[in-house]
């Protein structure tokens, strides 16, 4: 039976505590899911805990479940992977924002590209539906860590923004995907030169549907990121990001 896993915003959870869950959440429940007053359900808030739980009380307005065991499972990478990705249209973002989860990234850094159609101009609104998105993806795999969303407004900002989230950065592996790169320098023969540097973390940059330009792969490479290709086939950015996380997480083990 697939685990019923519901997100809950409270930071800190302990054993016997009694806490309401969303409207949102309490909808599924109560509508989709029919559950019954006495149900086993697990509850996480995203930040490494999760409790199973039982609920006491049905209630569309608010759910409530008291905590009973705490699960020690633990499901995220020994790994740090980053993306960071120009910003694309929104079909081909929710498409492959979900499998980011799925695969166990930790940090998700999306900015504005010189050739994004799409623009962060309403960014509190798109934040709070792209974090829906990666919540429920988290419920549905197992994540007990939910990835850090960022929006920024350019690669400048970016960039500035993944050295203060990621504490080794000088010495973290950095690949820049770009369809212009020689076939020669292939991200999985690239990989197989650094897999003797003991970094943790590995960020992977990608532009939007029409690439990055020059500019912003100019600031990529000032920034030690190292410009590699996935191939002679010409990906769609989608497949492009799932197939480079793939490839990585087979080489360092993870996958």
């Amino acid at each position: 039976m697939r685990e019923r896993r519901f997100y809950t915003i409270i930071k800190k959870l302990y054993r016997g505590m009694v806490i309401t869950l969303s409207k949102e959440e309490s909808y599924h429940i109560v509508t989709v899911l029919r559950l019954k007053e006495g149900a086993k359900v697990i509850i996480f808030n995203g930040e490494s805990e999760a409790f199973e739980g039982k609920i006491k009380k049905i209630d569309i307005a608010g759910v409530i479940v008291i905590l009973e065991n705490s699960i020690t499972e633990y499901k995220e990478l020994n790994s740090y992977i980053a993306v960071a990705g120009a910003l694309p249209k929104n079909p081909v973002l929710d498409s492959y924002l979900p499998k980011l989860v799925d695969l166990g990234v930790k940090s998700i850094f999306l900015f504005q590209g010189d050739r994004s159609v799409m623009k962060i101009d309403d960014s509190e609104k798109k934040y709070a539906r792209l974090g829906r998105k990666i919540i429920e993806a988290s419920k549905l795999c197992g994540r007990t860590i939910t990835p850090e969303l960022f929006l920024l407004e350019n690669i400048d900002a970016t960039i500035s923004r993944i050295k203060s989230v990621i504490p080794d950065y000088q010495d973290a592996q950095k690949w820049l995907f770009d369809e212009e790169i020689e076939e020669e320098n292939l991200f999985s023969k690239s990989l197989k030169q650094n897999m003797l540097k003991t970094s943790q973390s590995h960020i992977l940059l990608f532009g939007t549907e029409g690439g990055l330009t020059r500019k912003e792969k100019k600031i990529a490479i000032e920034s030690g990121f190292t410009g590699v290709s996935l191939g002679r086939r010409i990906l769609r950015v989608e497949t492009a990001i799932i197939s480079a996380i793939s490839i990585l997480l087979s080489y360092i083990g993870e996958m």
